[in-house]
């Protein structure tokens, strides 16, 4: 693993909803979306094969702190590393530490960007990766124009998990700048890098369970040759199920002794159960099983089971295919469509096979002038993707030919899992990964702040609504404690509950200051209140004006003059 001699090496982020799945598989109906999982999965792999000193967590509350540890010890990692640090601190942090690599999960790396130029000390990366899909419009819109008005630099970066959604986002902001070019605004382009890393898995979570007892255990016959889906059931985001049990029908006529299982979440326009009901009117129900329910916990059980693994992705939303290499990982070999992330994945006719699909060159509003005035990039998708076609006679070839010949399936399987081990293991992804963010550390070095901050960044609610109130009160301004404030100073009670969210800006500590402060001085001017707390106690002036304005609100301390 690299290790970066010139100085300490430390990581960044704001990310803190990070373990969705693994951590605490909840029972009941619960979508598990592919982000997630992958999201997970690289959090898991950076913090278990990771070289980094230091890994700081910024956490907006206590609570949230609290709930990442605990995920941590399920997960059984080394939390030595680990700082959990509150958001409150973020601009001391910036100001005082040298990152290696400041990093989001997200392809929107703006809002990094502009805290770097707020607060920090001295340049940094900033570096995003594509998890979330990049085919929404609301991202199209946003995520990728806050990033051509952002201060991107030539040493940040968004890596890409595929060379397909490389070419997306290229795709992405060469609109965008013509589209600013024609409107006057040039001069507007993204600045950062591009760079091509995929997602990975931890292959020893995969292929070390027993395929009879797998089958045992899900109900399973031993003797079929299995066919297996699993993943979300949605004919607006994920795939068109109906070309399978096409080509399945088909593959039945030659080999009577095949099973189709269809597995995953159905929580969506309970599409499973109309595929259900296609099945059966096809004559092809008794050969196949659907698990139309949260089945994560036993994702394990189902790719052991199986013999083939099938993916017909035919929409926008999927980015790379998670489950495409935790089959692969299992031992499968796996017939899936040329499509996105699939490219890379999968090596035709060495791990698998790939499906063609075609498109025509036209865009959907030249069909359905309309179809925009919904807003609904659900409606979108599935438009397109129903102008997407996944080559049924080739589908039927590529998954005979498997179903027939054992030999050819388990030597798939064996150059799968191989491939998955020497390209796509979270132990050798990670330190790609930390050579990146070194290449991006050492370009960084000599970089100057830029403090000209867009303010479309950050939206300032006082300059922008000032003269909404009837008196703007400084440090001139003298207040006293109140009748209430006393009782509360007294009895340590109060008449109301404090709204969670104000927990992680108001502190007792600073209340009780103020409060003590004013019961021993008739009148205190503003300003003398937030010297006192600046001065011996460290607590910066604007945390000081705002807990005298919350005081002011719930009537603890009363305004005098100014």
């Amino acid at each position: 693993m690299p290790r970066w001699e010139y100085k300490m090496k430390i990581f960044g982020t704001l990310d803190q909803d990070i373990f969705h799945v693994a951590s605490y598989i909840t029972p009941g109906k619960r979508m598990i979306y592919g982000a997630w999982v992958g999201e997970e999965s690289f959090y898991n792999g950076l913090l278990t094969w990771g070289s980094f000193d230091e890994y700081h967590f910024f956490v907006n509350s206590t609570k949230a702190g609290n709930i990442f540890k605990k995920k941590l010890l399920l997960l059984n990692i080394n939390t030595d590393k680990v700082r959990i640090i509150d958001i409150k601190e973020l601009a001391v942090y910036l100001k005082k530490i040298e990152y290696t690599i400041f990093f989001t999960h997200r392809a929107d790396i703006s809002n990094l960007v502009y805290l770097r130029a707020k607060y920090a000390r001295k340049c940094f990366p900033v570096c995003g990766l594509v998890l979330d899909a990049i085919s929404y419009p609301e991202a199209f819109r946003q995520t990728f124009l806050n990033n051509i008005i952002a201060d991107v630099r030539p040493f940040d970066s968004i890596i890409c998990p595929s060379r397909a959604v490389l070419k997306v986002i290229r795709k992405h902001n060469k609109l965008l700048s013509l589209s600013f070019k024609e409107n006057l605004l040039s001069g507007n382009r993204y600045n950062g890098r591009l760079d091509v890393l995929p997602f990975g898995i931890d292959i020893n979570d995969y292929g070390a369970l027993n395929k009879l007892k797998a089958r045992r255990e899900l109900g399973l016959d031993k003797d079929k040759v299995i066919v297996l889906y699993f993943g979300r059931f949605s004919l607006y985001d994920k795939a068109d199920l109906y070309p399978l049990l096409l080509a399945f029908k088909e593959v039945l006529k030659e080999k009577r002794n095949a099973m189709l299982l269809l597995a995953g979440i159905d929580l969506q326009h309970e599409y499973g159960e109309k595929l259900k009901r296609v099945a059966k009117e096809m004559g092809i129900l008794p050969h196949t099983k659907f698990i139309l329910h949260n089945f994560l916990d036993k994702k394990n059980l189902l790719f052991t089971a199986a013999d083939i693994f099938v993916s017909p992705s035919d929409n926008i939303q999927e980015t790379f295919g998670l489950t495409v290499l935790e089959a692969m990982a299992t031992s499968l070999p796996v017939v899936v469509s040329d499509w996105d992330g699939y490219k890379d994945t999968v090596i035709h006719n060495k791990t698998g096979f790939r499906i063609p699909t075609y498109c025509s060159d036209y865009n959907i509003e030249a069909v359905y002038p309309g179809y925009s005035a919904f807003k609904s990039w659900q409606l979108e998708h599935l438009y397109f993707a129903q102008s997407v076609c996944v080559d049924v006679k080739r589908f039927v070839e590529y998954l005979s030919i498997l179903v027939k010949d054992k030999t050819l399936r388990l030597t798939f399987g064996h150059n799968a899992r191989n491939n998955v081990l020497q390209k796509y293991d979270w132990r050798v992804l990670i330190p790609e990964y930390e050579k990146l963010w070194e290449r991006l550390s050492r370009l960084s070095d000599n970089a100057k702040i830029n403090r000209k901050i867009s303010q479309y960044f950050s939206l300032k609610y006082f300059d922008s609504f000032s003269h909404y109130p009837t008196r703007i009160l400084n440090k001139k301004t003298r207040v006293s404690i109140s009748e209430n404030g006393t009782l509360f100073l007294k009895f340590r009670k109060l008449s109301f509950k404090i709204e969670k969210e104000l927990l992680d800006i108001l502190s007792f500590r600073v209340i009780f200051i103020i409060l003590s402060l004013l019961s021993r001085e008739n009148a205190v001017s503003i300003g003398k209140i937030e010297k006192y707390l600046k001065s011996n106690f460290n607590v910066q002036v604007s945390l000081v004006r705002y807990h005298i304005m919350w005081l002011l609100k719930k009537d603890l301390i009363r305004r005098l003059s100014g």
